[in-house]
């Protein structure tokens, strides 16, 4: 989840005019255990963004294992540790048993998301949006965000080309999450390619 003070187009958890819940069998990967921690079941999760507000004790999740497999399991705790978070789940009391789900991917229900501020977006909101300028010349589109001590970055591909676009308030002017639109007004030289 990330703010931007900017004004946005009826930006919610709204994903279309029609439908003002979202579906709950949507599911939002929010990052990926990486390794194992201690001898009593915890792992090491790192989140796609952090903050990771969604995750809380008695929260149920779905573990995409390497193999494609797929298990759920409720959150017993949950702890920051590092640049990571370390996760207990219920069931999982052993080392081996936690070893099993290394390089898994976790994945929670969209309904289970932190409702939204006015300005507030998540990152999977804006994957695939296009982005014009103020003058609607088409750019490309957002295929990836990175986030940035400062602020994220919009990672925008058209065709070959490949451009950063900064989500700070002086170049993102509109993101309309039901639009599928994002307009910008770039500053001199941010649209170059080398």
């Amino acid at each position: 989840m990330r703010r931007l003070p900017v004004q946005t187009a009826k930006l919610s958890l709204r994903l279309s005019k029609k439908n003002s819940r979202p579906s709950p069998a949507t599911r939002i990967e929010l990052g990926r255990v990486v390794n194992t921690h201690g001898v009593r079941g915890e792992v090491r999760f790192l989140p796609h963004s952090s903050p990771c507000p969604t995750l809380r004790p008695g929260l149920r999740v779905t573990l995409r294992k390497t193999d494609a497999s797929e298990e759920g399991f409720e959150l017993r705790q949950v702890r920051p540790h590092a640049s990571c978070l370390l996760l207990k789940f219920v069931g999982v009391e052993s080392r081996n048993r936690a070893e099993a789900l290394r390089g898994s991917s976790l994945f929670v229900d969209e309904t289970d998301l932190p409702h939204l501020q006015a300005g507030e977006f998540y990152h999977y909101q804006v994957i695939g949006l296009p982005i014009r300028t103020l003058t609607r010349e088409s750019i490309g589109t957002i295929a990836e965000v990175l986030t940035t001590p400062g602020h994220d970055v919009f990672v925008v591909r058209n065709g070959a080309k490949e451009y950063l676009i900064p989500v700070v308030e002086e170049v993102i002017r509109t993101i309309a999450i039901e639009d599928r639109q994002v307009i910008i007004d770039p500053p001199e030289g941010l649209l170059e390619n080398e």
